[in-house]
């Protein structure tokens, strides 16, 4: 019979815990800067942060006329973002590819589309 010490059995017993309560950081959440091309008025600046609590994502979008909450926001394991948020009284859909600190997307509007690119800054 092996006998192991109590020190030792404790040791490997914290470490496996330890193991177990590291959560790989996720690559989607912080903040991103975009800029969307070929929007009315020229190209714009804008800020995406991205949350994720208890496994759920949130996020808003802030450029230069207010924060605006993303609404419904999802991110697959491969980078595709879905998300809607209601901008001056419209309802516009996200989509986006997130790959590494790159972003690519388009907002669509009451037919029109908005495409926008960035990447990750934090």
């Amino acid at each position: 019979m092996i006998k192991y010490s109590p020190l030792l059995l404790v040791a490997m017993i914290l470490i496996s815990g330890c193991a177990t309560l590291y959560e790989k950081p996720d690559s989607f959440v912080g903040q991103w800067e975009i800029e969307f091309s070929r929007s009315p008025g020229g190209n714009k600046n804008a800020t995406l942060k991205i949350k994720k609590e208890e496994g759920v994502y949130s996020g808003t979008l802030t450029n230069s006329t207010g924060e605006y909450a993303l609404n419904d926001l999802s991110i697959d394991p491969n980078g595709a973002l879905r998300a809607g948020l209601n901008y001056q009284g419209y309802s516009i859909e996200v989509s986006a590819s997130m790959d590494g600190t790159l972003i690519t997307g388009k907002n669509e509007v009451q037919g029109r589309t908005f495409e926008f690119t960035g990447r990750k800054v934090e």
